[in-house]
């Protein structure tokens, strides 16, 4: 029987707290519709709702709208351009030393390549991009922490920093078996059903290749996939109570002008406790128009937020 996404069935455990009727209409799409006390009906698609700006959508699908907007209105981005031939590729990689590829209308990571520091990667990572957009986009790679700020009705509600998917070696196994046992564990499912999703054997195959049948050494982490995100297995961890109020009032900027009633936004930078500043710069990545509450009500590490009925909150008010 198919199961809710993890925020959808956060949503519908919180709307039960509060004794609201809940109609399951398509729990493998995640359709649902709530039945507020003194208010008309409410339809669900995840935390997509009648609030919901569908220009918002838009422009969060594709990076290149974002980034412009971003741009125009002085949030650092990384620099990028469309792919137009391989040639123009390795001019850009050569300008920027190490690079990532990613289709232009993508989510959850698929079609993305990082770390890219030479011609063969490159060339690799274009056709892994291909299949998922007409255009792809060559980005320079900037470092840092990875950090997810979620918005509900342009209010900050939670920060975490997300964390690739890894695995630790015991000196015996191969990563495709630790991988395999990893993916064993009960908190780890599909299509955002659980706390943690499994780690997809496609993007490892894409980040290791051969390497995925080495023994690493006992108690050493290795990073089996390239990007941070949560439905390829990465890891959260709460900050919302440490993160500096410079990145949360970017990150509401970033959602007034991109329209964003309910938003994730995404930045790297080196310390997102600090100010933001030039010695600590903050790169706007991309933004979510329809984000996970699991990764702040069910992080890896850190403390739970009750992002659900923060935003059951703002959906009848």
């Amino acid at each position: 029987m198919p199961q809710l996404r993890l925020s959808t069935q956060l949503i519908v455990d919180e709307a039960n707290r509060r004794n609201w009727p809940v109609d399951i209409i398509d729990a493998s799409q995640s359709f649902v519709r709530i039945h507020p006390h003194g208010t008309e009906p409410v339809l669900l698609k995840s935390v997509i709702s009648h609030k919901s700006n569908a220009l918002a959508a838009q422009i969060a699908d594709f990076k290149n709208i974002t980034a412009y907007l971003a741009s125009e209105n002085g949030i650092a981005t990384p620099h990028t351009e469309e792919v137009v031939s391989l040639p123009q590729a390795i001019s850009f990689l050569n300008k920027h030393t190490k690079v990532v590829v990613k289709p232009l209308a993508a989510a959850h990571s698929n079609g993305v390549t990082i770390d890219i520091t030479g011609g063969e990667q490159l060339r690799a990572a274009l056709l892994h991009a291909q299949p998922y957009s007409k255009t792809t986009l060559i980005q320079q790679q900037v470092d840092g922490m990875d950090i997810r700020l979620l918005f509900i009705g342009k209010q900050f509600a939670a920060a975490a920093i997300r964390e690739s998917a890894s695995v630790t070696g015991d000196g015996r196994s191969t990563i495709r078996e630790l991988i395999d046992a990893e993916n064993r564990r009960p908190e780890r499912g599909e299509n955002y059903q659980t706390a943690l999703n499994i780690i997809p054997a496609s993007k490892v195959e894409s980040f290791l290749g051969a390497r995925v049948d080495q023994v690493p050494n006992p108690g050493e982490m290795v990073k089996v996939v390239g990007p941070a995100n949560i439905g390829a297995g990465g890891v959260s961890t709460d900050i919302t109570e440490e993160v500096d109020q410079t990145l949360v009032d970017l990150g509401r900027k970033v959602c007034e002008i991109t329209g964003l009633a309910i938003g994730g936004v995404d930045f790297i930078m080196p310390d997102p406790r600090a100010p933001v500043s030039q010695a600590n710069p903050a790169y706007l990545i991309e933004v979510n128009s329809a984000p996970t509450l699991g990764l702040h009500e069910r992080p890896h590490f850190g403390k739970s937020r009750a992002v659900s009925r923060l935003f059951l909150d703002w959906l009848t008010e």
